[in-house]
């Protein structure tokens, strides 16, 4: 199940990663908010390994593409702040997350579905949030070669340059 998270994460770093660079970075946070609220209405459902294995490869591809636009976003609200929240926040999300759901599992009815139902309600709340928050990029061209993946000198050079 991992590995296939793993996979989706990857495969979307490379396509959406710069998206929200040329379309904004609230419709990429709102947009990979629902498709996450769709994996966990997936996860909700799952009867098997193979519903498992789809809600979590849907799940990492809107994992990924909320991550870079919200560091983005952090970065263009205040560079060093957000520098540090970048470099610490996804391993505590990690660690807490992975207390959080065993103690979910060890303490709370339903564990296999009423966590899902937790996370969509925060889920909801965090697109409240998005929704109220300042845009922080202008428009730009080029969106859609934005989603070709970029590999090699030229994703280096763009990132010193």
């Amino acid at each position: 199940m991992f590995g296939a998270y793993a996979v989706a994460v990857l495969a979307s770093l490379l396509v959406f990663g710069r998206l929200s660079d040329h379309i904004w970075r609230r419709p990429v946070l709102l947009a990979a908010l629902g498709v996450q609220a769709v994996a966990l209405v997936m996860f909700t459902a799952a009867d098997g390994v193979p519903d498992l294995l789809a809600a979590r490869i849907v799940q990492g591809l809107s994992a990924d593409a909320a991550l870079a636009a919200v560091g983005a976003t952090m970065l263009d609200i205040d560079r060093p702040r957000g520098t540090l929240a970048n470099a610490v926040s996804p391993g505590m999300g990690t660690g807490l997350g992975s207390i959080a759901s065993a103690l979910a599992v060890r303490y709370l009815p339903a564990p296999t579905h009423l966590i899902y139902l937790v996370l969509r309600s925060v889920i909801e709340a965090q697109a409240g949030g998005v929704a109220l928050m300042r845009e922080t990029v202008t428009r730009s061209r080029g969106a859609l070669s934005s989603l070709l993946p970029r590999s090699g000198c030229r994703a280096r050079c763009a990132l010193t340059s």
